[in-house]
Parts: C-alpha cells; sequence; structure tokens
C-alpha cells in the first residue's frame, strides 16, 4: 500500500483561507428508508408447481393412459 503524505503548510494554509466562510450543506427534510425486503418464499417454485397441475388436469390423455385405465373404462356402463 501507498503511504499518504501529510500535507505541507503552504497546502493546508491555502485550503484553509479556500475554505473560510464556508457553511455545511443543511440536511435535507426526508425520511430515508430502506425497501422491504422480498419474502424468502420460494415463488417460481410455486409457479412451476401450479402448472404441472394446471397441465395434469387439462392436458390429454396419451394412448399409454388410456391403456392403464384398463378395459373397464373404455367399455359403456
Amino acid at each position: 500500500m501507498t503511504q499518504q503524505q501529510q500535507p505541507s503548510s503552504e497546502d493546508l494554509a491555502a485550503f484553509l483561507a479556500a475554505v473560510d466562510g464556508a457553511t455545511p450543506l443543511s440536511k435535507p427534510d426526508r425520511v430515508s428508508f430502506e425497501a422491504p425486503k422480498p419474502s424468502p418464499r420460494p415463488r417460481q417454485r410455486e409457479r412451476d408447481e401450479a402448472a404441472v397441475l394446471g397441465e395434469l388436469l387439462h392436458a390429454p390423455l396419451a394412448i399409454d393412459d388410456w391403456l392403464d385405465l384398463g378395459e373397464r373404462r373404455l367399455l359403456p356402463a
């Protein structure tokens, strides 16, 4: 790391002369707060699982699914 050099007395006097009479900035009349953090719920996983359930409920049956149902389902009651 580099070491910082101490300012010379001439530099310090020049700086103090430059800022002589300066006033600090006033603080704004605002409230600063952090936005609330999102909940740690796994939202994307919940959406994915809901999408899978929706596909299972509303998707047409494949031939393998009809064969798994057996003959009872294919014959009229």
